[in-house]
This record gives C-alpha cells, structure tokens and sequence, in this order.
C-alpha cells in the first residue's frame, strides 16, 4: 500500500483504536486458550489474524479509518513458492 501522505494526529487515533481492539482480543483469547488448551491455540491464532485482516481492509479503502482520509494507492499481489533443502 502506498499512502499518498501522512497525518500524524488521524493516524494516531487509528493506530490507537487498532492495538487497544487487539489487546481487548488477545485478553479474551489467553482466557479461550486456558480454558481449552487443545483448541485454544488455534482459536487464538484465527481471532487475531482475522482482526488483523480486518484492519488491513478497513485502512485498504480509507487511509485512517474511522477518520475520514484518501484512498491509498494499493497493489495486491500473490506470491506462492516451494523450496527444497537437501
């Protein structure tokens, strides 16, 4: 993503929301994971990495969402690969 400039007090304020929803999250997965230590890692893993792709989303159409901003530039691209170690 290539952001067409920077606002330092909008992207506080999205910076802010996005770690305080991803510390809120992670307290309520540590309490999923001691209470299944079998499921609970894997719950945990697809609750932040869903968040996370949450955000990516959110910030993919506007720059610092919730506060109104430009669309970045974005490229998206798929990259798959197979190495081999002898």
């Amino acid at each position: 993503m290539i952001y067409p400039r920077y606002v330092f007090w909008p992207w506080l304020g999205s910076y802010g929301l996005a770690t305080i929803g991803m510390g809120a999250l992670t307290h309520f997965a540590r309490k999923i994971v001691e209470a299944s230590p079998t499921l609970g890692p894997f719950i945990y893993a697809l609750l932040r990495t869903g968040l996370a792709y949450g955000y990516y989303l959110t910030v993919r159409d506007d720059q610092y969402w919730p506060f109104s901003s430009e669309t970045p530039l974005t490229t998206e691209a798929f990259k798959f690969g197979v190495t081999f170690t002898f």
